[in-house]
């Protein structure tokens, strides 16, 4: 998740995670990959990273519940061993725009608003379900959701200027 938000703690108490504890990146991003546990990063550009290991794909009113909490989220999922690749943005409590894609199963699992100038930009225009000739399609892949982050506020490859060295937050996420 990305979520607008001034430092880890505030989007912390947001989530309503528990157990907070300071993380440099590395001790926190290690962290974030046991399942139940998240790394909140330092704010960067207004702008709090949540990572961890979590599929709202499959719970899509928890991520309604999440949207409810802030100004703007957004969530991001790449997983290369099922080819799950998507991104929502979500603005004023709601979801303004969402696509999914589960290569394993050749699925659209999400598609809900219209593309975002950002996205036609990268040309995802002819992505699943988006381009009346399936054989037209070009699949998204973890470049797609990368790039879609950059242009929506947060570029997480930190080519534009890498982490912030400081601390952020380890917390036990929430039930959602």
């Amino acid at each position: 998740l990305t979520v607008r938000a001034a430092s880890s703690r505030a989007a912390a108490e947001a989530l309503g995670c528990s157990d907070g504890r300071e993380a440099n990146w590395e001790t926190g991003l290690a962290a974030a990959e046991r399942p139940g546990w998240v790394f909140l990063s330092p704010p960067l550009e207004g702008y709090v990273l949540a990572v961890g290991v979590w599929d709202l794909t499959e719970d899509l009113p928890a991520l309604d519940r999440l949207a409810q909490r802030f100004s703007e989220l957004q969530y991001f999922v790449s997983h290369r061993v099922v080819g799950l690749y998507g991104w929502a943005r979500c603005r004023g409590g709601r979801v303004t725009r969402a696509y999914a894609y589960a290569g394993e199963t050749d699925q659209i699992l999400w598609d809900e608003g219209e593309l975002t100038p950002e996205e036609r930009r990268l040309g995802l225009d002819h992505l699943p379900g988006r381009t009346a000739d399936w054989d037209q399609a070009v699949l998204p892949d973890e470049g797609d959701v990368l790039r879609v982050s950059a242009c929506w506020g947060v570029d997480t490859t930190f080519q534009s200027g890498g982490q912030v060295r400081s601390t952020g937050l380890v917390c036990r996420l929430p039930r959602l």
